[in-house]
């Protein structure tokens, strides 16, 4: 059973989730406190008669969000971020290498 409302703390701020789940059990969208006023969005679920289960008071792990609800997360863009930083990295190391061997010649 999912449970779609919880929070995660990392670098000592808090992030609570509201997670929309569908007929399927994954995650159809999410809200999350650092854009929305998550407080207004239970409140206006809560006047629809729409139940969100779990509570903002228990805390899971950043990495284990799709344990909770699969889908909340997807790797993909973090991963192409990081393979990007890589790559700059790497390029800027090669062309210092380059212009330090080039000039010191």
């Amino acid at each position: 059973m999912n449970r779609p409302r919880f929070s995660t703390t990392s670098y000592r701020t808090t992030t609570r989730y509201a997670v929309f789940v569908g007929a399927e059990g994954r995650a159809l969208f999410t809200l999350t406190s650092a854009i929305w006023d998550v407080d207004n969005v239970v409140a206006a679920c809560r006047h629809a008669r729409i139940h969100l289960g779990g509570s903002f008071s228990e805390f899971e792990s950043t990495f284990s969000l799709n344990s909770r609800v699969p889908g909340v997360t997807t790797w993909r863009s973090p991963v192409v971020a990081i393979l990007i930083v890589v790559a700059i990295v790497v390029l800027a190391i090669m062309a210092m290498l380059l212009y330090g061997s080039a000039s010191g010649g």
